[in-house]
């Protein structure tokens, strides 16, 4: 299921920290602002040494566990990802944006293909993500499902997209980490498809919300003078997710 913290005014215990990674054990990431206030990242990190960063760092910054999805079990997929045409993979950088995110969304080849990026390998939805919002358009994260936290060096902020829960001075994509038992989680995904269900007069007014907004979709994913070759019609968007910045 992954889990993101965005640590605002607390930083989280070792213990913490060891729960998020027992339940979500493919990898952690860690990001903050440098001193120039651009954005830092280390990934691919034990729950110790996300710990040692967060001594290490000044409030505010944001801490992520995988559990593998797409791409399976590969360090260089763990979060955050440099928000780039190519996201290039490292295991630590500086950039202008970065991207973390808990959730699937499952037609992210076909976004890739409408928005003319090339799938970058090793591949991944977050990676595809992360490429396809460098094109200025972040509004493409609150019409698809999921959690989302961007560090955005232009304003030096964090933005948050989605349901976060907050507690004790850090944001929470999701509380999971605190349960005993072991939880299959078949995800919230995002389906794209050209075929409308009509089968009932429900799925008729799903359908026809969701035509309503194709064209903001559209528009979140192309720029003026782009070929669209496929019109790509999402037929179960999301209501508006408006992202909390600090």
């Amino acid at each position: 299921m992954c889990v993101i913290l965005v640590c605002k005014d607390k930083k989280p215990s070792l213990d913490i920290l060891q729960r998020c990674e027992k339940k979500n054990p493919d990898g952690g990431g860690f990001m903050g602002w440098t001193p120039e206030g651009k954005v830092f990242y280390k990934k691919g990190l034990k729950a110790t040494a996300v710990f040692d960063l967060s001594v290490q760092t000044e409030l505010p910054f944001a801490i992520h566990f995988r559990w593998a999805s797409y791409g399976g079990k590969d360090v260089n997929l763990t979060h955050p990802f440099e928000v780039t045409p190519q996201s290039e993979l490292k295991l630590e950088g500086i950039c202008d944006k970065a991207l973390m995110h808990n959730g699937h969304f499952n037609d992210w080849r076909v976004c890739l293909a409408a928005a003319n990026l090339k799938e970058e390998l090793p591949s991944s939805d977050t990676r595809a993500i992360a490429q396809i919002i460098s094109r200025d358009n972040l509004s493409f994260l609150t019409k698809i499902s999921g959690l989302f936290v961007v560090a955005d060096s232009t304003i030096r902020k964090y933005k948050l997209y989605g349901d976060f829960q907050f507690e004790d001075g850090i944001f929470f994509s999701n509380f999971t980490w605190k349960q005993n038992k072991v939880q299959v989680y078949h995800g919230c995904s995002h389906s794209l498809s050209q075929t409308i269900p009509s089968r009932t007069e429900e799925k008729n007014k799903d359908a026809e919300k969701a035509m309503s907004g194709m064209g903001n979709i559209i528009r979140d994913i192309f720029k003026p003078g782009d070929s669209i070759k496929k019109i790509v019609i999402p037929l179960f968007l999301r209501d508006c997710k408006l992202p909390f910045s600090f």
